[in-house]
Order: C-alpha cells, then sequence, then structure tokens
C-alpha cells in the first residue's frame, strides 16, 4: 500500500475522535469539527489571501530560497480566515493544525507545477476551488443526506491510505485536504451523536447545545455579543423586532434562491451579511430620530427578491476570476 502522506500528518481514529499528529505537536479533534471550519470559512477571502502572496512571490520570478518566507506569508494570510471561522468549537491549536494543512497542500501543488503558475485555481485546494463541495459537506453536517458518495465525486477522492496501529486502531496519512474532509464527514455520520444547526441569525453552522437552540453562540465580526445573546435581550424593542424579523425573511430568501438556483451559497451570505450590517446601523440611526415608518421603508427597499440577487450574481461572476500571469522561475 502506498503511504506518500505528503501533507506530513498522521490522523489517528480513536473512536471518539481523531488525533492529529505532525512533527510539533498532536491534538484532540472531535469528528466533523474540520467539516464544520471549513463550511464557515469565507471562500472569496481564502482565495483572494492565496492569489495577493501568489503575485507577490511569483511576480517576476519565484526564487526557491523564498520558499520558508512564502509559507510564512501564505499562512499568515490564511489563519486569519481560519481562526475566525472556528471559532467557538476549536482550539488555537487545532486552527494552527488546519491551517498547516492547507499551506504544505498548496506548496505541493506549486512544487508539482515546477513553479511556474497558471493562476490561482491550480494551487487553491479542492475544498475551496469547488463550490459544490460546500453544499453537500453542508446537508452531511447537519443530516440532511447521508451521502458520501457527492463528496467523493466533487473531491476525486477514492481511497484513504491507512494502517492499523496495534492492530485495533487505524492512522490515516493525508495526502490532502479533501482526504480529511472525506475522513471526517464519514466518522461524523457513523459514530459522532452530534447534529450540526445553521443559525437563524447569521447563517453559519454551529454546534448547539440544546435541540431547542436557534441562535449561535459564535463570535461576530463588529459586535461584542453572540447572536442568541443579541436574541435574547433585545425581543421588546420595537426597532430591534423589526430588525429581527427583516433579517430573518432576508435569509430566508437567499436560502430559498439558492435552493432554487445554482448559485454559491456563500456568495449569498456575503450579501446578507453585508445588508444585515447595514440594517443594524439603519435601525440605530432611525431609533434615534423614532422613525419606525423611516425604518421599514429602508427595508422595503433594500429587501431581497429573485431580480436583485440574480442581477448581484451575474455581476459577481464577470469579477470572481483572480488570475495570476504565467511565470516562469529561472534557474
Amino acid at each position: 500500500m502506498n503511504n506518500d502522506n505528503s501533507l506530513g500528518v498522521a490522523v489517528l481514529d480513536t473512536g471518539i475522535g481523531f488525533t492529529v499528529y505532525d512533527k510539533k505537536m498532536e491534538k484532540d479533534v472531535p469528528y466533523g469539527t474540520f467539516a464544520l471550519t471549513l463550511i464557515n470559512t469565507d471562500y472569496e477571502k481564502i482565495r483572494n489571501s492565496i492569489g495577493d502572496t501568489l503575485k507577490l512571490y511569483f511576480k517576476k520570478s519565484f526564487n526557491p530560497n523564498d520558499t520558508e518566507q512564502f509559507a510564512i506569508t501564505l499562512y499568515n494570510k490564511i489563519h486569519l480566515h481560519i481562526s475566525y471561522a472556528s471559532k467557538g468549537y476549536l482550539r488555537k491549536e487545532h486552527a494552527h493544525i488546519v491551517t498547516n494543512l492547507l499551506v504544505r497542500e498548496i506548496l505541493n501543488s506549486i512544487e508539482t507545477e515546477h513553479f511556474a503558475i497558471n493562476g490561482i485555481d491550480n494551487c487553491i485546494p479542492v475544498i475551496f476551488s469547488n463550490y459544490n463541495i460546500r453544499s453537500c459537506a453542508k446537508d452531511i453536517l447537519q443530516r440532511y443526506s447521508d451521502d458520501l458518495a457527492s463528496i467523493v465525486r466533487e473531491t476525486g477522492t477514492y481511497e484513504i491510505n491507512s494502517q492499523l496501529l496495534n492492530m485495533e486502531t487505524p492512522v490515516y496519512y493525508l495526502n490532502s485536504t479533501a482526504e480529511y474532509l472525506m475522513l471526517d464527514l464519514k466518522m461524523y455520520l457513523e459514530r459522532s451523536d452530534k447534529t450540526v444547526k445553521e443559525c437563524e441569525r447569521c447563517g453559519r453552522l454551529y454546534l448547539p447545545k440544546r435541540k431547542s437552540d436557534k441562535y449561535c453562540r459564535l463570535p461576530i465580526r463588529g459586535e461584542r455579543k453572540t447572536c442568541n445573546v443579541i436574541m435574547h435581550i433585545l425581543p421588546n424593542d420595537e426597532f430591534a423586532k423589526v430588525r429581527n424579523t427583516a433579517r430573518d425573511k432576508q435569509h430566508k430568501q437567499i436560502r430559498y434562491y439558492r435552493d432554487t438556483r445554482n448559485c454559491d451559497y456563500t456568495f449569498l451570505l456575503n450579501l446578507y451579511n453585508d445588508w444585515s450590517i447595514d440594517c443594524q446601523k439603519k435601525c440605530i440611526e432611525f431609533k434615534s430620530k423614532m422613525d419606525i415608518k423611516g425604518f421599514n421603508n429602508w427595508i422595503e427597499e433594500t429587501k431581497f427578491t429573485v431580480e436583485t440577487l440574480t442581477e448581484e450574481w451575474e455581476k459577481h461572476n464577470k469579477n470572481k476570476e483572480i488570475c495570476v500571469p504565467n511565470i516562469k522561475s529561472e534557474n
């Protein structure tokens, strides 16, 4: 059996979770949390971070002596988003492992191309370049589906190398983050008693503490309180009621649009998040003037429709590709 282990990581399946080993550390990671990190990560920001770093180091020609510094720069760019996406259910050390896996896979892709980069899509791990993977993984995490075959088709991952430790405990050697995702979802379905939910306020996935939970306890950029706290303390405020109702309708609209159109959910969530931030600002503005009618009018004017979402999606598609010029290294 071929055990290349090109990511330099071994994943030990303990029966209740994974123990992930690399050269510097070993950490226990619950089933499903790698997939959860993937779902909550901003795809566009990850793509931009990788593209910016490639442009910086491949502007003229790549010097192999800069590989270590390139990896450090890439790590810092990516870790910012991975760390935020995993807060609330992964520790800092776990986010560090995930970031390192991504950096190693990108370095492997660059070496495979012999440092001649045609575009960032050739270097982005498939879990972030193929948007269908996110939808499949999201359905599995919420237990709407147990179709692992869809992940196999989208990632092209058909077999993961493993060995038996002490004749009973399997240890897996990873060649890609897609393999880790496949393994993570498989064990989540088979062995975890958790069911991931989608926050009805911000749209992120989270591990609920109670079955009745509707809102996450995840940190939010620009806000001091989590969704569950915000939704608990503000229901008696007239302006907050209007805002919360509008947010709920807007979120349902993007979910409906995703389910009926071939449109990336991350893009829709970004639209929703931008609108939600504006909505909070308008709530404060109109409340200071006690103008509930004006607030309602603003919500009506900015509500999502099939037409407005289609227009934004078409506009996005014209500008989403970030290309890096053909550059060959100088020997």
